[in-house]
């Protein structure tokens, strides 16, 4: 497949460039994804949805068995949050592979968060006391990615030398580190204009929380879905109230149109119809007040569109 490819041509670009560390994320699943040939210092997984059910299994303990298939003998490995639908099957595969688990929700707690300065400011209790960091990430699930990230910092130290300095340098500069683009990343303002890569249940969830606390007058959502996605469950995560513009990506997989505003008659929404993402894009900017709040998201695609097109 494509993604087999390119997984082989990072890992032959790694060799050749000897990199000291990878972090090596797993396109679907764990189990038989083509990147488990490898054997990692640390294994981590983030969270569990119903996603790509018609390959993963239709339930939660399912999904997570096939997550749980990069779990290695003696390999400690980082689950970011805990739940009692598929706890379980996590620690009866790290007690048969004879490692470590750690739970990163039971390791720090959130004492509050905040903005500050256009950063994230995040209040942690922690073993070692109560500690604040401050990340360049805006969107509010960067607060469990923040636990997540903490936890396997922690175990990797074991590993390497990782100053706490440099830990809080590196969360302060995510962004400008990295080149990491459409993670609830502000395009413009008045109207204010943010997009977001978020682009199953469980993801657009907590966008749509970050969406809420912002309280705008209306909001103007530009969406476009892939073909294997639920569009009506989708859908509904957003307001009712707001006024969709309903667009397909420039892929193959993208969702046509027609079955998009099928799914938006039946949840009885304002909704246009865009060919393109420009077009849904600029047409969400002529509509919207200075005060309302423009998103664009649901898939990846869409946002790379976005961003390739957007002009401030």
């Amino acid at each position: 497949s494509f993604f087999e490819l390119m997984v082989l041509m990072a890992f032959c670009y790694f060799k050749q460039e000897a990199v000291d560390v990878a972090i090596i994320e797993v396109g679907m699943g764990g189990r038989l994804d083509s990147t488990n040939v490898i054997t990692p210092v640390l294994s981590v997984i983030t969270n569990i949805g119903l996603d790509h059910i018609q390959f993963l299994g239709t339930s939660l303990p399912e999904i997570a068995r096939e997550k749980a298939g990069i779990i290695k003998p003696q390999i400690p490995v980082v689950v970011g949050e805990f739940s009692p639908h598929t706890a379980s099957v996590f620690e009866e595969t790290a007690a048969s592979r004879n490692t470590q688990l750690y739970f990163a929700s039971q390791q720090y707690a959130l004492l509050n968060a905040c903005l500050k300065d256009g950063l994230q400011e995040l209040t942690l209790q922690q073993a070692e006391g109560i500690i604040t960091y401050r990340i360049d990430l805006l969107g509010s699930y960067q607060r469990q990615n923040l636990i997540t990230a903490l936890s396997a910092l922690n175990l990797l130290s074991n590993t390497f030398a990782i100053p706490p300095e440099h830990i809080h340098s590196g969360l302060a500069n995510v962004t400008g580190t990295s080149g990491l683009q459409g993670r609830w990343q502000e395009l413009a303002q008045r109207p204010l204009v943010v997009c977001d890569t978020g682009h199953n249940r469980e993801g657009l969830a907590y966008v749509v929380e970050s969406l809420r606390q912002l309280k705008a007058p209306k909001y103007h959502l530009v969406l476009g879905l892939v073909n294997e996605k639920n569009a009506e469950e989708i859908l509904g995560l957003f307001p009712p109230s707001a006024q969709f513009y309903l667009t397909r990506a420039n892929i193959p997989r993208a969702m046509e149109l027609a079955r998009l505003a099928t799914a938006a008659r039946t949840l009885h929404l304002s909704f246009t119809e865009q060919e393109s993402v420009a077009e849904a894009v600029q047409n969400a900017r002529e509509h919207a007040e200075p005060n309302d709040v423009i998103f664009i998201g649901g898939s990846t695609f869409v946002v790379a569109d976005a961003l390739a097109a957007f002009k401030p």
